[in-house]
């Protein structure tokens, strides 16, 4: 079972459509080509995933409950996006850049599990 910073699990099978809207979305939002997205893409992380933080993730959040109608009133944005990360940003907001930093990895996967758990069912 996979678990999302304490929900509880479901099965794969049960949250894998999630997975393929998700990455749809996300690729619609980012206006790219879906391929190039898996459930293991990280999407807060620059280097290894999509580089997503601050206000993006902010919006990217609002565009996924518009197309999909699942509640993020639980999701805690702060903790994945942190802040925009910039130079002016590391040099004005030092704490806040850093712990933007250190906020742990947000997959696809783990996103489509907490939109599962959150849909109306």
């Amino acid at each position: 079972m996979q678990t999302l910073d304490g929900f509880s699990g479901c099965s794969v099978t049960d949250h894998s459509r999630y997975e393929q809207d998700v990455i749809n979305w996300i690729a619609e939002w980012l206006r790219c080509d879906s391929r190039g997205i898996k459930p293991e893409t990280c999407l807060n992380r620059g280097i290894t995933g999509l580089g997503i933080n601050g206000d993006d993730g902010k919006e990217l959040i609002e565009f996924l409950q518009k197309q999909s109608g699942v509640s993020f009133d639980s999701f805690d944005l702060d903790k994945y996006f942190g802040p925009e990360v910039s130079i002016a940003a590391a040099i004005f907001a030092p704490r806040e850049f850093l712990r933007g930093l250190r906020g742990p990895n947000l997959s696809v996967k783990d996103l489509a599990l907490f939109m599962h758990q959150n849909s109306k069912k």
